[in-house]
């Protein structure tokens, strides 16, 4: 799981110990040895929410955007369509196909707004505003990737914990001149 590898990055074996150490002291209860979780499964998302607050108290606010960035890591074929043949209008198209890889609640559809920028919209999400900054930061690592952007920003227009109902970024980038 890439949220383990950003983990052994930053403090190695002992950093996983003390993050499960530091979440069962903010109550989570799930797979308590970090090789029982599965990339891919799909675990309540209490579970992800009281790890991602764990690893941000023991890295720091600037952590989370680590941590999305290397789960952006993506290996074989996958990786290098993205890098190699990767379209922000790509990203939009097949956002709700992979929300569903990972989340069993809640859709993201995308959608072109114009050239050079695209509008996620994430409908029956989770609200949490730490869970939307995870977003946000993973947004911008799969923008990253990307072949034909240069430079991106990613804002977050409306946010169910701001009382919206729905959340929405927006991505607007700068094109590599070809």
């Amino acid at each position: 799981m890439a949220g383990l590898k950003a983990v052994k990055e930053r403090q190695g074996k002992r950093g996983l110990k003390e993050l499960i150490r530091a979440a069962e002291d903010n109550g989570y209860y799930g797979p308590v040895d970090p090789t029982d979780i599965v990339a891919k499964e799909k675990y309540p998302m209490e579970y992800y929410l009281v790890l991602l607050k764990s690893y941000k108290d023991m890295f720091g606010d600037d952590s989370l955007e680590h941590l999305a960035k290397t789960c952006t890591e993506m290996k074989g074929i996958v990786g290098v369509f993205l890098n190699w043949f990767g379209k922000p209008r790509t990203v939009a198209k097949n956002a709700d196909e992979h929300w569903k890889q990972f989340h069993d609640f809640g859709r993201m559809k995308g959608r072109v707004s114009r050239d050079h920028q695209i509008v996620l919209i994430g409908k029956g999400t989770y609200v949490d505003p730490l869970y939307c900054d995870m977003i946000s930061y993973y947004i911008s690592g799969v923008m990253d990737k990307l072949s034909d952007v240069n430079d991106h920003g990613i804002t977050h227009t409306k946010c169910r914990s701001r009382g919206d109902e729905v959340c929405e970024w927006t991505v607007e980038w700068e094109p590599y001149d070809n």
